[in-house]
């Protein structure tokens, strides 16, 4: 029995051609000799030969000679009486099962048929055929569609009793042989739901000679040409049969590891080959079965493997102790060919280790793996105009980091502002405060009035003469105010400066740019120069009065002075007086300045508050942008954006700066009970002036209050992906469920087609998950990218159809490998059923070699053989 190691691959097969021995074929002598010209030219991997009424044994052992590399299934076109006398039935039987035998009881069986002597009416009671097919172990075949003689040609649907008969043939039919590939979408779509079962459809050449042999349509069966892999297409009717031109599912070549050679001398020196669709490595404890996957991988993508199996271990690095979980083989000893004839590394894959979902899924913190992953999935993809959805996410970043940069300025702003009022505070401190200097000058101005009188001194006098001083002092001071002002607004040239950035456009538009925005800044130069002089005329004017009144001031004062000075006491006393008034104004002015600074302080504290509240705003708009495109695909994920605030992060925060226990800063915020509602402008308000005045108690005495403000004025917001799969939202996932989108998601996220590389993704996944969406999506992905899996799982290996499954195994007392290798690998299709044989026609040394690998499939994996025979169950299979 020859063997396929690569396991089921798509070939060209014929299940319908008649050689001469049919009564209507070419009957020339040259008649064998053409057919297998015809069969070689055509690379047909496998034939039935169908003649009509006749099983001749003779002619199909030569044509086998004549066609070693093809497979020869022997076969036989019959007529049945089921419906019509001219409906035609095909029986296929095994490749190895005894012509001799077979023709002997054909032979009896034909005798037994209705007019046995006339090729144009003979024909069998439908219920013996089915008899002598199950006896023999054949398949059943039938002509359907638009298949000459066939079910739908020769029997009306006028009748429901004739409904009633094709379902019958469904019952016990293995395979429909249709004429036309339309027949196939109308057998799907109208024939299968009202017969419940979905059936193998075939198009044949129905060759009747071998001079013209050139069939309209190819057909291609994935499996090994072997009855068992024949028997193949009932299980997977629709995912291993096709109707095409070229060879289905060809994936890149740069994409499909082709082989592995391990020169290790613990390992079998032959060459370890994959299949392009789904290999399954499978094995009992400590076989080798990881071992190969992961150096498979190392020997591809070093970096990935360490990334992901430090992961997959549940550490943060890399841990010597744990690195001899995993014999990693030198690396100059591994060789890993690709399909296009390359090897080495430097090619892309996904390499999954064991235990790596639920290490991903695994996460408390409020910024998952998960959520970097649909990050990463969704914003490769494009909106409807063609835009990428990460442009969206850098223009977020950008207007963040913008706000971010000003909310940092406006808290040294408010820092510095804080300062300034505090310093102005102790000036007014120090100078004795408004209210005891009034006081001062009230008292000081008593004692002169008192005085004043005594000495015949007029009130009038000292009002005019006290209101004189007072004025020469205020409007020197406005004098000296407006000249800074004058100073300050004379130096100042140009308002208006250009801000952009051009140096990311070509160098024709930058210049057009500069010139544009020269000449903009030139006519608001010139607005802003007619407007200064305007303001400096006033300016001027104002400056002007104030020295008008200054010096009738001066006047007044200078008639009244000789007369009001004349007492020494009274002298004494105008100067404190002065004095007390001249520190009264500096008071004043600082009050000014306090005031001011004040004001500025509450508008800046408003404004990092409402900012640092507002970046919601923008984190939402990109969260319905987001959501509006994310949906795009078909994998059955949806996806949604949502915008919390960190409330874990924000409270973790406070307790590192200030006392949680301590009754005002409780009052502030109680960590026990806060969420994100109470998360307000307000609130940041109230913790900016609490801090800025030294009513919270911070954990460190002193606590810089630039670096308090820095660290609660800062981005709170989060940006959570909701995925979802059916009504289940990821974080309400069963872990098994929660894997697979990760898995998903992980495989969605690399844009090219490379492999993928699983190690035992049952141990992050539940039976359920398993049967419900692990095989079903294994199935969808292998089509489109190769797939290697170590499993011990045979739902998997069964259920997903594995073309290629690998037997690992080491050494042992019971288990020997050839030439007592330490770790041996044997491969080959579900549907290898037979032992490996030497090319002397002996069974292969080692254990690997005693059986096929299917039986070892029902060994090595627990319900290996209930996955079997709930496969032929999904089918209603008897055989």
């Amino acid at each position: 029995m020859k063997e396929y190691s690569r396991g089921s691959e798509w070939r060209r097969w014929d299940l319908h051609i008649h050689t001469a021995s049919s009564y209507d074929a070419y009957k020339g002598d040259d008649s064998d000799k053409l057919l297998a010209d015809a069969i070689n030219k055509n690379e047909l991997a496998a034939i039935a030969i169908t003649d009509h009424f006749i099983i001749d044994k003779d002619r199909i052992a030569n044509i086998r000679g004549l066609v070693p590399s093809t497979t020869v299934f022997p076969g036989v076109e019959l007529r049945t009486d089921k419906g019509d006398t001219n409906i035609h039935v095909i029986l296929i039987f095994s490749d190895q099962i005894d012509l001799k035998t077979l023709s002997e009881d054909f032979n009896v069986f034909r005798r037994e048929a209705k007019n046995p002597n006339d090729n144009d009416k003979i024909y069998w009671d439908y219920k013996d055929i089915c008899t002598f097919a199950q006896k023999h172990n054949a398949l059943i075949s039938i002509h359907a569609g638009s298949k000459d003689k066939g079910v739908d040609t020769q029997i009306s649907n006028a009748l429901l009793i004739n409904q009633a008969v094709k379902e019958e043939f469904a019952e016990s039919v293995s395979i429909f042989e249709v004429g036309k590939e339309k027949d196939i979408a109308n057998y799907k779509e109208h024939v299968f739901p009202d017969i419940k079962s979905i059936k193998p459809l075939i198009i044949c050449s129905d060759s009747h000679d071998p001079r013209n042999y050139n069939p309209a349509h190819q057909l291609w069966i994935k499996s090994d040409p072997t009855f068992n892999g024949l028997k193949q297409i009932i299980y997977e009717p629709e995912e291993r049969v096709c109707i095409s031109n070229y060879r289905p599912q060809e994936k890149a070549p740069y994409h499909i590891i082709d082989s592995i050679t391990i020169t290790d001398n613990l390992f079998q020196q032959d060459q370890i080959v994959f299949n392009q669709n789904l290999t399954c490595i499978i094995g009992g404890k400590s076989t080798g079965k990881s071992i190969l996957l992961h150096n498979l991988a190392r020997a591809i993508d070093p970096d990935q493997v360490s990334e992901n199996s430090i992961i997959s271990l549940g550490l943060q690095k890399p841990d010597k102790d744990k690195k001899s979980l995993t014999l990693e083989i030198d690396s100059s000893k591994l060789n890993v060919k690709w399909k296009n004839g390359k090897s080495g590394e430097n090619q892309s894959i996904i390499y999954i280790p064991q235990s790596y979902l639920n290490r991903l899924a695994d996460s408390s913190q409020e910024t998952t793996r998960i959520d970097e992953l649909v990050e990463r999935v969704l914003l490769k993809r494009t909106d409807s105009e063609g835009n990428k959805l990460q442009n969206h996410k850098d223009t977020l970043i950008q207007t963040l980091n913008k706000k971010k940069t000003e909310n940092t300025n406006t808290v040294l702003e408010i820092v510095r502002l804080n300062e300034s009022i505090k310093q102005l505070q102790n000036q007014i401190s120090e100078l004795g405060g408004k209210d005891s200097v009034e006081k001062e000058i009230y008292r000081l101005k008593t004692d002169r009035d008192a005085i004043a009188k005594e000495l015949n001194i007029t009130e009038e006098d000292i009002e005019k003469y006290d209101e004189a001083v007072t004025t020469i002092k205020t409007k020197k001071t406005i004098v000296e105010d407006i000249s800074r002002e004058i100073n300050r607004l004379s130096s100042l040239v140009s308002i208006v400066q250009s801000s952009i950035d051009l140096s990311s456009f070509p160098e024709e538009i930058k210049e057009q740019l500069e010139v544009i925005i020269e000449n903009i800044i030139d006519e608001a130069n010139k607005a802003w120069n007619m407007q200064k002089e305007q303001l400096l005329a006033s300016l001027l004017e104002k400056q002007k009065a104030a020295k008008e009144e200054c010096d009738t001031a001066s006047a007044i004062r200078d008639s009244l002075k000789v007369k009001i000075e004349s007492s020494n006491h009274i002298k004494e006393l105008a100067q404190k007086i002065s004095d007390e008034e001249a520190i009264l104004q500096a008071i004043i002015s600082k009050e000014k300045v306090l005031n001011d600074e004040k004001k500025k302080q509450d508008i800046a504290i408003l404004n990092i508050s409402s900012s640092c509240i507002g970046l919601k705003k923008d984190y939402e708009e990109y969260a319905r942008y987001i959501s509006e495109n994310a949906n795009t695909d078909h994998s059955g994920l949806t996806y949604e954006v949502q915008i919390p605030v960190r409330v874990d992060d924000f409270l973790k925060k406070w307790r590192e700066l200030f006392r949680e226990n301590n009754p005002q800063n409780r009052k502030l915020i109680d960590t026990e009970t806060f969420s994100d509602s109470k998360f307000t402008e307000e609130l940041l308000v109230e913790i900016i002036k609490k801090d800025l005045s030294g009513e919270l108690t911070t954990l460190k005495a002193g606590e810089n209050v630039e670096n308090t403000l820095r660290s609660i004025l800062t981005d709170w917001y989060n940006i959570k992906y909701v995925v979802k799969m059916g009504n289940d939202s990821v974080n309400v996932m069963s872990p098994g469920k929660k894997a697979l989108v990760l898995l998903q998601l992980l495989i969605d996220l690399d844009e090219t087609d490379c492999p993928i590389l699983i190690d035992q993704p049952e141990d992050d996944l539940d039976n359920r998950s398993i049967f419900e969406q692990l095989i079903p999506f294994i199935k969808k992905k292998k089509a489109v990218r190769q797939i290697i899996v170590v499993t011990h799982n045979a739902n998997i290996v069964v259920g997903a159809d594995a073309e290629e499954v690998i037997i690992a195994n080491q050494n042992g007392a019971d288990s020997p490998n050839k030439d007592s290798i330490h770790f041996s690998y044997r491969s080959g299709s579900i549907e290898n059923d037979g032992p490996l044989l030497k090319e002397t026609g002996v069974v292969e040394d080692g254990i690997l070699a005693k059986q096929g690998i299917q039986q070892h499939i029902c060994d090595i994996l627990e319900g290996g053989e209930k996955a079997f025979e709930k496969r032929k169950n999904k089918y209603n299979l008897n055989s």
